[in-house]
C-alpha cells in the first residue's frame, strides 16, 4: 500500500500558490519543444485545482506525452466561478503517462497568503 504524500503551494495570491503546487505535481521534465494551451473553470478554488489537474493529464495523454512543465498565465473570476489558463510544455513519456493520483485538494486563504494542499498517492481517487 502506498502512503499519501502532501504537496503544498503557498503564495501571496491564489495564482502563485497554484503555480507552486502544479510545479511540484508536474516535476518539471525536459521539454521536447511542443507546447499546448490549458485552461479550466469551476465554481470554487478546490474545483478549479481539480479540473486543471485533470485537464493537464488528459491533454498530455492525448498527445501520448508527459507534462514537462506548466506556466500559469492568469486566473480570474467569471460568471459562476473561476477560470485559470496557461501553457503546458510536453515531454517524451518516461514510463506511465499521466500525473500522480490526487486524492484531496484543500485551498486556504488568510493573512495575505494562500495555501493549496494536494494529497497524492494512497488508495483513494480524486
Amino acid at each position: 500500500m502506498q502512503h499519501p504524500a502532501e504537496i503544498i503551494g503557498v503564495g501571496p495570491d491564489l495564482l502563485s500558490a497554484f503555480q507552486q503546487a502544479i510545479d511540484q505535481l508536474v516535476r518539471n521534465r525536459e521539454s521536447e519543444g511542443g507546447t499546448v494551451r490549458v485552461q479550466a473553470t469551476a465554481r470554487d478554488a478546490e474545483g478549479l485545482v481539480r479540473n486543471l489537474i485533470d485537464q493537464i493529464a488528459d491533454t498530455a495523454e492525448s498527445f501520448e506525452r508527459q507534462p514537462a512543465s506548466v506556466a500559469l498565465d492568469g486566473l480570474r473570476a467569471i460568471e459562476g466561478g473561476l477560470r485559470v489558463w496557461g501553457v503546458m510544455a510536453l515531454a517524451a513519456p518516461d514510463g506511465e503517462l499521466g500525473l500522480p493520483l490526487v486524492n484531496k485538494v484543500a485551498v486556504h486563504a488568510g493573512r495575505g497568503q494562500f495555501r493549496i494542499s494536494l494529497t497524492v498517492g494512497g488508495d483513494s481517487v480524486l
